[in-house]
């Protein structure tokens, strides 16, 4: 694999997060807005996501494009005999765990954008009233589904036709170790289905007019980001579980952690895109403007 690789997608990892720190600062100061469950959802959402961002650098990118003659090969060799097994059990764990709470965040996204514009004249459920509910949902709901890997010990194993490693238990050793990449699988396949379900009703009843309006109409477009970023991340992970063509797999290999960056680093990339009040405004307050701008 090649280091230069994931150099790319650190550099493209730093910017954005620096813009998606601009775009978080200036929602909170616009909060007024914002529909108040979404300004909670997006908070819990954008950190869930420099988590998930961390450890897939840490589970997958990075030991991946590590070549079994750098420099680096054995410090990942030193991680596994020398560090108190737990460690490597905590990293492997919140890769998927943080998968898990990112699926939920975006369906419950999905779900505040399906109710302001199929339901726009209903009351707010009561997890959109109460955030320790809305919390409770997307923190501890993963933890059935993942409890089990906190009892395996995963090392990073070295991959020959890669020439990279990958953290993960040995299948002799826990065999029950593969069916949490099918758990996670079909955790993915079931948000997915009911996030296409919101989605297709969203799209029959956006009625022009609905359309016409700012907020719902900039709230669709961001799920709907959302929502395909999150198919194109679940069908590489399909892919990767699949006997499918080497090459294929391989190109698969690459793709996957730029799905995962897509579905991390989309939002604030697409609100600016939409959002003309916050793009003039951010421009502003970079450029040292200090014009009054329509906000």
């Amino acid at each position: 694999m090649n280091p230069f690789y994931l150099i790319i997608h650190v550099v493209f990892g730093v910017f954005s997060w620096i813009l998606y720190a601009i775009v978080t600062i200036y929602i909170y100061h616009h909060r007024k807005e914002f529909n108040s469950a979404f300004m909670k959802l997006w908070n819990t959402f954008t950190i869930i996501n420099f988590l998930q961002f961390t450890t897939m650098k840490m589970y997958w990118q990075i030991p991946l494009h590590t070549p079994k003659d750098s420099w680096f090969s054995d410090s990942l060799l030193y991680f596994n005999t020398n560090i108190p097994p737990y460690i490597l059990t905590i990293v492997y764990f919140s890769a998927y765990y943080f998968i898990y709470c990112q699926r939920i965040c975006v369906l419950l996204l999905i779900g505040i954008s399906f109710r302001l514009i199929v339901f726009p004249f209903s009351s707010s459920p009561i997890w959109e009233r109460k955030y320790i509910l809305t919390a409770a949902i997307i923190f501890l709901l993963p933890l059935p589904f993942i409890y089990d890997i906190l009892y395996l010990e995963p090392t990073f194993n070295y991959i020959k036709n890669l020439d990279g490693y990958v953290l993960f238990p040995s299948l002799k050793k826990y065999p029950e170790a593969a069916r949490n990449i099918l758990k996670c699988n079909f955790f993915e396949i079931s948000t997915a289905i009911i996030s296409g379900i919101l989605k297709l009703f969203s799209i029959l009843c956006l009625s022009a007019k609905r359309a016409k309006k700012r907020d719902d109409r900039n709230l669709y477009v961001v799920t709907s980001m959302m929502f395909f970023t999150s198919i194109l991340k679940f069908a590489c992970a399909i892919l990767l579980v699949l006997n499918v063509n080497p090459y294929v797999q391989m190109a698969v290999i690459y793709i996957y952690p730029v799905s995962a960056d897509f579905v991390a680093l989309s939002c604030p990339y697409t609100l600016l895109f939409i959002n003309e009040r916050m793009r003039k405004s951010i421009w502003n307050k970079l450029t040292g403007k200090i014009e009054p701008v329509d906000v």
